[in-house]
């Protein structure tokens, strides 16, 4: 069944690509010194005629602009309006925008600056059906949250088994991702997958035990999964997240990973952490001019934006034996075994050509996740190849001095094919 709607959601995703063009964009600008500026030379000029409109834009407002982009990459601003602190919209006379300074219209289109992805109204009031994030090469601290926490597109499928639909207009997503990451193990060490709800601010999802499809080639005994449920929320600054799984629950489902009947699995998990977002410069290198004049540059590295996050993970570990219809649990892991320190990065420059993340726990077992993706085709930026790192060391597993089991998940390196609409 999975299969059959992952052929569905390519399939919709080549006939959008062939349909759709991306001509169209708007953002907020948050920038409160640019926008008391440019409200107060419109005020200026507006004060100038006999007539005053009875609601015009204050200079304490919000700057919202819509723009056009050209095919010589020209961009032209088509709209704009402005946003108290109640959500009242005021417009502004276009008029007496076109007899502006030009270096007041291009200090907006250029967006070398601050700035904001509009919200789902502020698309209806200006009548944009499509992204409006990616469209623009400048960065937008926002992209690098939102291209991890879910995506900033309609799509975004993977095949290492992470699916995320984002209708347009809307606040909210629907997902599914195979793994545990937040508690260390990837979709590359868990046998869990995820599905649920997912918003701007958090995820409600539900976990279904799962056998991983490249199983054999996997160096190590991944965790095992049952099913259960867990809730995520995630902010600029603070996140949390927190799993349940019920062995007991549906046992029929269980399928044991190899002919011992053992299983080793997370009952709970949770992680807090606190977040940040920095502007990371283009990186250059200077390189023969071949007799032309001036220096010439390559670029080693893009500009972009990376998010940092650090705090604390604890998990519980379970081993045990499925007798028959019986689940005996012999081992769970005490608080000190459970807690782990994690830190995660996660860069996407600002042409959405490179998306890298990598994510670290540390404590009585070491975990490492990595992941690297690229567009390598100019015109199909919606194709990324990539690939998958995962290390858990092994870890014993002692009760009253006795060593039960010694659990070895090993690693693992896949390589990755992503679509991103």
């Amino acid at each position: 069944m999975i299969k059959c709607k992952s052929i569905l959601f390519i399939n919709f995703i080549f006939i959008n690509t062939i349909v759709c063009q991306n001509m169209h964009s708007g953002w907020i600008v948050n920038d409160p010194e640019l926008t008391d500026q440019f409200i107060g030379v419109y005020q200026d000029s507006l004060f100038k005629q006999s007539i005053i409109p009875d609601h015009y834009p204050q200079k304490d407002d919000k700057l919202i602009i819509r723009v056009e982009f050209e095919r010589n990459n020209n961009v032209l601003l088509k709209e704009m309006k402005s946003k108290d602190q109640n959500g009242l919209r005021r417009s502004f006379d276009e008029k007496i925008i076109e007899k502006l300074d030009l270096k007041w219209i291009k200090s907006l289109t250029s967006r070398k600056y601050s700035w904001e992805e509009l919200n789902k109204d502020d698309l209806y009031d200006f009548e944009i059906d499509d992204d409006v994030v990616n469209v623009y090469t400048v960065r937008n601290y926002k992209r690098a949250r939102d291209a991890f926490w879910w995506t900033f597109r309609e799509f975004d499928l993977s095949s290492d088994f992470r699916f995320v639909i984002r209708p347009a207009k809307s606040n909210f997503g629907v997902f599914a991702e195979q793994g545990l990451m937040n508690a260390g193990y990837s979709q590359l060490s868990s046998r869990t997958l995820l599905t649920g709800i997912a918003s701007e601010l958090g995820k409600f999802f539900i976990i279904v035990p799962w056998v991983v499809p490249y199983e054999k080639i996997i160096k190590g005994r991944p965790l095992d999964g049952f099913w259960g449920t867990g809730i995520s929320l995630d902010s600029q600054y603070l996140g949390c997240e927190i799993t349940y799984q019920n062995p007991s629950f549906n046992k029929k489902d269980f399928k044991p990973f190899n002919d011992n009947n053992d299983f080793i699995f997370t009952n709970i998990s949770a992680t807090i952490y606190l977040s940040n977002t920095y502007y990371l410069e283009r990186k250059t290198k200077p390189v023969s001019s071949m007799n032309k004049f001036g220096q010439q540059r390559q670029q080693i590295f893009p500009s972009g934006s990376i998010r940092i996050k650090a705090g604390y993970s604890f998990r519980e570990l379970n081993f045990g034996y499925l007798e028959g219809n019986t689940l005996d649990i012999k081992y769970k892991s005490s608080l000190l075994e459970s807690s782990r320190l994690m830190a995660k990065a996660e860069y996407i420059s600002d042409d959405d050509v490179f998306r890298i993340f990598g994510m670290f726990h540390f404590g009585e077992q070491m975990s490492l996740q990595m992941g690297f993706d690229r567009s390598f085709v100019k015109s199909m930026k919606f194709l990324k190849l990539g690939l998958r790192i995962n290390y858990n060391s092994n870890i014993d597993l002692i009760s009253n001095k006795e060593n039960l089991f010694t659990w070895e998940p090993g690693y693992m390196v896949i390589p990755s094919l992503t679509f991103i609409f």
